[in-house]
């Protein structure tokens, strides 16, 4: 089950890299076809393009060290019941509804659907207030989050 919950996350990763890559081309092609400021001293396209680039090719980089990282722990899958980088945690709230997390080393914010398990689920980042919180916990251990058990 954990081998296969790693890997959909980091075929998601990939996709979304893949996708970036992408989109740093257009933008570095639409900026390069763009009017320059001889041009055009009102068109701010090509600036505001290769700034956009520029950004993107930030986030390559942050999803690139997400994956190698992930990839490594892929190698080591986390041991013991302490939830760690790489674990899946299902986090019962106070009002009964209970979710399921990924605990991703950088990037989180995404769902994933795991192909042969049936399952939805979140991916975390160990760097939010939440998986910080989550972090070193065991099961049926509770944490406060936003004044919430």
């Amino acid at each position: 089950m954990w081998q296969d919950t790693i890997q959909s996350v980091i075929e998601h990763f990939e996709n979304k890299l893949t996708a970036s890559k992408l989109r740093v081309a257009n933008a570095e092609k639409s900026a390069a076809d763009a009017p320059g400021a001889m041009q055009s001293w009102s068109d701010k396209s090509k600036d505001e393009l290769t700034q956009l680039a520029a950004a993107l090719k930030k986030d390559i980089a942050g999803l690139e060290n997400t994956i190698k990282e992930l990839k490594n722990i892929s190698l080591h899958p986390p041991k013991g019941n302490k939830i760690s980088i790489g674990s899946l945690v299902k986090i019962a709230t106070s009002n009964g509804e209970k979710d399921l997390y990924f605990i991703s080393p950088e990037l989180g914010g995404d769902i994933v659907n795991s192909k042969n398990q049936n399952i939805s689920f979140f991916i975390l980042s160990a760097k939010s207030e939440l998986g910080k919180a989550l972090l070193g916990k065991q099961l049926n251990d509770e944490i406060l989050f936003n004044n919430e058990k």
